[in-house]
């Protein structure tokens, strides 16, 4: 209702301006005053279709978080089915890497996903730097994986030979890292996960929106693998299971490196897919909450 009380009050604004600009015709001012005045009311017309495009996105916006709160909502009421009954028919290789949530825990991370810190772990929103870096925060199984994140691997593409050997230190990076795995967000629109493995000297693009190449990404990884190891390197487009939005590229990314860091040889798509992607954010919030994985 809100809403509407605001588009009849600038339509009305808009209509009221436009009308005094109706004057009867003056011979005296010419043709000339006379097409001012039209294009003057076209330009008031065009600022009218405007803002209700821009009453309607807001509309439109809200609504989508209506629902989003909505779903929360009525999961929050489903624990049986949203989380333990999911978690029975998931498969022994799966079952690795997910926890069966408790329903007090449950409740916890549902009223987390309500705060400005979580609510990206919402179904429907995007992640940002912020959630994923805090994540691979947590991942260190000690086996010769390094795990940049979302800012280092763009810092090490444009230093110098110093900042590079400063970042790359800080980074653990050395002459016996055997891998090297960080997520890449283009362009603030999509993330991928790499993998630089230095033993087999392999880089490998990961992206649950596969293309069928990445000549400026590839280009940039080759660079930063041959800094550390000067070598020939293959450059291959991975498989691992593939979303069916727009939103979750993230929890992909976040799976995709949870797993590698721990199995770097890892078949990707026999440990989860796009059905088990609403389990992956409650987990993933649960996690960073407990500080633990």
């Amino acid at each position: 209702m809100q809403i509407w009380s605001r588009i009849q009050r600038i339509v009305t604004q808009l209509k009221e301006k436009c009308l005094s600009l109706i004057k009867t015709p003056d011979p005296l001012q010419g043709l000339i005053d006379q097409l001012k005045d039209t294009n003057q009311m076209d330009d008031l017309y065009q600022d009218i279709n405007k803002k209700l495009d821009e009453l309607q996105l807001e509309s439109e916006e809200k609504s989508e978080i209506k629902i989003e709160e909505n779903q929360i909502s009525q999961v929050n009421e489903d624990y049986e089915i949203a989380i333990k009954q999911v978690y029975l028919i998931l498969t022994k290789k799966q079952k690795e890497f997910y926890k069966l949530i408790s329903e007090s825990d449950y409740k916890k991370v549902l009223t987390a996903l309500k705060t400005q810190q979580y609510y990206r772990l919402k179904p429907l929103v995007w992640l940002n730097d912020e959630i994923i870096n805090n994540f691979t925060k947590l991942l260190d199984f000690d086996n010769g994986t390094v795990i940049l994140n979302s800012y280092q691997f763009d810092l090490l593409i444009k230093a110098d030979d110093i900042k590079f050997k400063r970042i790359a230190s800080r980074a653990k990076i050395n002459q016996n890292t055997k891998y090297i795995l960080a997520p890449f967000n283009q362009n603030n629109v999509h993330w991928y996960t790499f993998q630089i493995d230095f033993e087999q000297y392999v880089v490998t693009i990961y992206d649950s929106m596969t293309r069928s190449n990445y000549p400026q990404l590839f280009h940039e990884i080759l660079e930063l693998a041959q800094r550390i190891k000067f070598h020939e390197y293959e450059l291959r487009v991975g498989y691992c299971p593939q979303q069916r939005n727009t939103h979750d590229c993230g929890v992909f990314t976040l799976k995709n490196i949870w797993i590698l860091s721990k199995y770097p040889k890892a078949k990707l798509k026999s440990y989860y897919d796009q059905s088990t992607i609403f389990y992956d954010r409650i987990q993933i919030c649960h996690s960073l909450l407990q500080q633990k994985i």
